[in-house]
């Protein structure tokens, strides 16, 4: 689903793999100038997770190391649908799992690899809420935005703005929040303008969900 919102920046919440291939820009700064002035389109996108299915069909996975595949797994029909979609998924409410072929001829469903939380395809981890992947800052950038700052969640805390660069993307003009689980969109939807600060001296916080 898409949810679109009328602001100066434009903010679609919708569900996008990371394409994660880009090398750092070597202007950054000039980008981000020339994007404060134009549309930011931020993405949110978040984990699959088997326990939302009570599906009675499966699949099998490929599950690889490098280039080889080392073991094929049986997952719940629907669960496979949902994690080509998202790239990372949480099977049985303890294994993590991350995309990192993409579904093609020879591999229909793709290949996956055992993670110990949710990852992005070239391993970066995601942590809820203050992970973002974008192609206007390298990773490891703290960046502060001003409308998260006091945003309220269901786990009793708040926001303080400061948010991590966790991968890149190809793009310049995008910008991906990690919310963790569908259910979560529902903090973000009017989230519809931001003034990103990036370099910021913030702290990155561990939220509970």
């Amino acid at each position: 689903m898409r949810y679109k919102f009328t602001s100066s920046l434009l903010l679609t919440a919708f569900v996008a793999l990371p394409s994660l291939l880009a090398e750092p820009t070597q202007l950054e700064n000039n980008h981000v100038e020339l994007h404060r002035r134009e549309a930011i389109t931020i993405y949110m996108f978040f984990s699959a997770f088997s326990e939302e299915y009570d599906d009675v069909n499966f699949k099998i996975l490929p599950i690889c190391e490098g280039d080889n595949i080392v073991e094929k797994r049986s997952f719940k029909d629907d669960f496979v649908n949902e994690i080509k979609k998202r790239g990372t998924g949480r099977y049985n409410t303890n294994e993590w799992f991350r995309l990192t072929k993409a579904p093609h001829d020879n591999l229909p469903e793709g290949c996956y690899a055992k993670t110990d939380a949710p990852r992005t395809s070239r391993g970066a981890e995601l942590k809820p809420y203050t992970s973002i992947v974008t192609g206007l800052w390298g990773a490891g950038t703290k960046v502060y935005i001003p409308e998260l700052e006091g945003r309220a969640m269901d786990n009793g805390q708040t926001h303080n703005g400061c948010v991590e660069v966790a991968d890149e993307l190809t793009s310049i003009d995008v910008i991906e929040f990690y919310v963790f689980a569908a259910d979560r969109l529902k903090f973000f939807l009017d989230f519809n303008s931001i003034n990103p600060v990036p370099g910021a001296e913030c702290e990155v916080l561990n939220y509970d969900y």
